[in-house]
């Protein structure tokens, strides 16, 4: 026992798993790997490694043992002594790509929900990267879906990365975690089940050594392409879902998104209404627009638009546009009577807003009378705010959004701004 949770805190560590604050929260279903992966969790805690765990738990009502899975989960977390958040989604099992829509909710649930400093982690090994590796490269041409599932996508991490299905089942048998089996995992008519009940057995048959080497070309594409969660280097994405999209930012204010393409893949299939599709030229598409400091909106699969900005990208669909309009109007409103509510004068308070931006909405106008001449403001007005811009800009204000503001800072000197600088919190 000690041995695989002194490898699992191992690569937490190398793979920089472990967040700051030490605080962490536990995707639990009641299933084995998860079970597993709070046990080991819990006990990283007790030895120093983490401050605090929560756990998320869905009862998604759709299977006659989600009853049973919550009742285990609630009891496990009782005697282990750590916090419990149940939710009960409206889903139909009779819905069209069930799957699919059963993981956006689940995730949307998540992320709403996750508090300031948390990540969250998830139970994912190697042979579910492996599975999600094989049907991708069934469904896309981006090269990208060779690599699997991430280390690390943004605030969610899978410390079970390192691990096979073989070695949590040990874990577990020697450990004796209770567990609940999802009888839906034997229904090859997801698809994901197919490529694990019929093709799979069939590779390990005839191939046993098809995981090391699976996972050596991951890591090794990861390292060659800048992507890995090995590399010391790595750039973390923020990303954030809120009532009118999905925001990707850099946290150095960037336009260079190469290695962001799992989470943009994840922000286009959540808003699209035609499920998965080939994505790969689209990716490519968007980071490309960035890069060469287009605006958009570019039009995706599912009627999905993507919109950038200086270190940011913004997914959401036609229907959503009405919301901006609201918003543009509200801002208006608030410029001429100059009632700007946020004001922040530092670096790291302004790092940070951008890091944690639930109180913000995208493009995060800003707005001051005065600005350094190398802090360049917009010259045409945004458009998704077109009135409340225009008027700054008539007004004599600067005008540029927060990400840009990050981008100048980051490459000048870390000046203190005037207590006049306002951020217009939406």
């Amino acid at each position: 026992m000690k041995g695989f949770i002194h490898y699992i805190e191992k690569f937490m560590k190398k793979a920089q798993l472990v967040p700051d604050s030490g605080k962490v929260v536990v995707a639990l279903s009641g299933g084995r790997d998860s079970m597993a992966l709070l046990h080991v969790i819990s006990k990283l805690k007790e030895q120093g490694l983490l401050k605090n765990i929560r756990v998320f738990h869905v009862n998604h009502g759709t299977r006659s043992e989600n009853t049973k899975e919550e009742e285990l989960v609630i009891n496990y977390c009782l005697k282990l002594g750590v916090s419990l958040q149940v939710f009960h989604p409206n889903l139909d099992a009779k819905t069209s790509n069930f799957e699919h829509h059963a993981r956006e909710k689940r995730y949307e649930l998540f992320f709403n929900n996750l508090h300031k400093g948390e990540v969250l982690l998830t139970a994912h090994h190697i042979d579910d990267s492996f599975e999600w590796s094989l049907l991708r490269q069934f469904k896309s041409g981006s090269p990208n879906a060779a690599l699997g599932i991430p280390v690390k996508n943004g605030r969610v991490c899978r410390p079970f990365n390192c691990v096979t299905k073989n070695q949590v089942a040990n874990y577990v048998k020697t450990n004796s975690i209770p567990f609940i089996q999802d009888s839906s995992n034997k229904s090859i008519r997801f698809e994901r089940n197919f490529i694990r009940e019929k093709i799979i057995p069939q590779i390990s048959q005839r191939f046993p050594g098809h995981l090391k080497h699976y996972v050596h070309r991951s890591n090794q594409l990861a390292q060659d392409w800048g992507v890995s969660s090995l590399l010391e280097n790595k750039i973390q994405f923020f990303l954030l879902r809120d009532a009118h999209g999905i925001l990707i930012s850099h946290p150095r204010g960037d336009n260079d998104f190469r290695g962001a393409e799992e989470q943009i893949i994840w922000a286009i299939t959540a808003l699209s209404d035609k499920g998965r599709g080939t994505l790969g030229t689209q990716v490519e598409k968007i980071i490309a627009a960035a890069r060469n400091g287009k605006k958009g909106p570019l039009l995706f699969s599912g009627n999905v638009l993507g919109h950038i900005t200086h270190g940011a990208l913004y997914f959401s669909t036609k229907g959503m546009l009405g919301n901006f309009e609201k918003l543009d109007k509200d801002l208006l409103c608030l410029l001429k009577k100059e009632q700007i509510n946020f004001r922040l004068n530092s670096y790291e308070g302004l790092k940070e807003k951008l890091k944690y931006p639930k109180s913000l909405s995208f493009p995060f106008l800003t707005f001051a009378p005065d600005m350094p001449k190398n802090f360049q403001s917009i010259k045409k007005e945004h458009p998704l705010f077109p009135r409340s811009t225009e008027f700054g800009l008539n007004a004599g204000l600067w005008v540029n959004t927060l990400p840009r503001l990050l981008f100048y800072w980051e490459r000048g000197p870390k000046i203190q701004l005037k207590e006049q600088f306002s951020l217009f919190n939406v």
